[in-house]
């Protein structure tokens, strides 16, 4: 077999076949030699045609927590209190740039990764807060009365 670059799909399929009769291949044989350079050449044709994306930054602190075998709780010092912990996991919060600091420094998590956008599910803005449109006003009625809650915003605003 003539090995040269991988450039179809029937290629590679030819020398993944190869790569299962070589396996057992004695160190510094020919064979073995034919090996590794198969198994470079399937590993770029791989990479160049097959390519996988990296998870959002939510599945990949998800992932990363199951693998050193952390708890939600175990996030506090790097993320915020055990709430804030829970809503970044459940979407509802986006991590902010500290966060994305604490858990690079902290547990080594790529920056790469961590600042990638996704989507959160949580209402008001990106940052999982509600916006001052749902605070009511002063001028909010219940029953002909100012809202109590909305007089005394008028009176911290005031």
């Amino acid at each position: 077999m003539q090995i040269r670059i991988i450039e179809n799909e029937d290629q590679y399929e030819a020398y993944l076949a190869r790569v299962e009769e070589l396996f057992d291949a004695p160190e510094g044989s020919a064979e073995a030699e034919e090996l590794k350079l198969l198994t470079l050449l399937i590993n770029k044709y791989e990479q160049d045609n097959y390519p996988i994306s990296s998870p959002d930054p939510i599945e990949f602190i998800k992932i990363r927590m199951e693998d050193l075998g952390l708890m939600d709780k175990d996030l506090v010092p790097y993320i915020g209190d055990k709430a804030i912990v829970s809503k970044v996991l459940n979407r509802k919060r986006k991590l902010s740039i500290d966060m994305i600091r604490g858990l690079h420094k902290g547990l080594s998590f790529p920056l790469e990764v961590l600042v990638q956008d996704y989507e959160v599910t949580g209402e008001g803005s990106v940052y999982g807060h509600r916006s001052r449109s749902h605070v009511r006003s002063s001028k909010s009625v219940r029953g002909g009365k100012p809202h109590r809650g909305a007089q005394r915003v008028s009176n911290v605003t005031k």
